[in-house]
């Protein structure tokens, strides 16, 4: 199970903005973008689609930025994980003997990321 570049971004993002989120003001994009080293074009797609999804919300002009929509004990890894595309048929072309075993490795993989949220790994950090 191979998680993308942009599942990473958004990972570094949300939990940049959850370690602010009792300062109940928005996080500048670009802030985000300087301190974990993503473009800021490709941060802002990943950002929309999680805002397309109810997990942030963001604010336009001076003091703008992004916030959690949520508390962030509400958003599981996995969540993240399904709505940023990770595809739980990535198995490429296998014969149908080894298709219930890739489907028991994805519903393990999934019901362990929903163990984790993001107030869990801003603990373990």
């Amino acid at each position: 199970m191979k998680l993308t570049a942009q599942i990473a971004y958004a990972f570094d993002a949300l939990l940049d903005i959850a370690e602010r989120h009792g300062e109940r003001k928005p996080v500048n994009l670009k802030e985000i973008s300087k301190r974990h080293a993503i473009p800021e074009k490709y941060l802002l797609q990943v950002m929309v689609k999680l805002k397309k999804e109810g997990l942030v919300y963001s604010r336009r002009g001076l003091g703008g930025g992004f916030r959690l929509a949520v508390e962030p004990e509400k958003i599981s890894m996995k969540e993240v994980v399904q709505i940023l595309g990770h595809s739980r048929n990535s198995r490429g072309h296998n014969q149908p003997k080894l298709d219930s075993i890739w489907d028991r490795a994805n519903e393990a993989f999934y019901r362990e990321l929903s163990n984790y949220n993001l107030l869990n790994l801003i603990e373990k950090r």
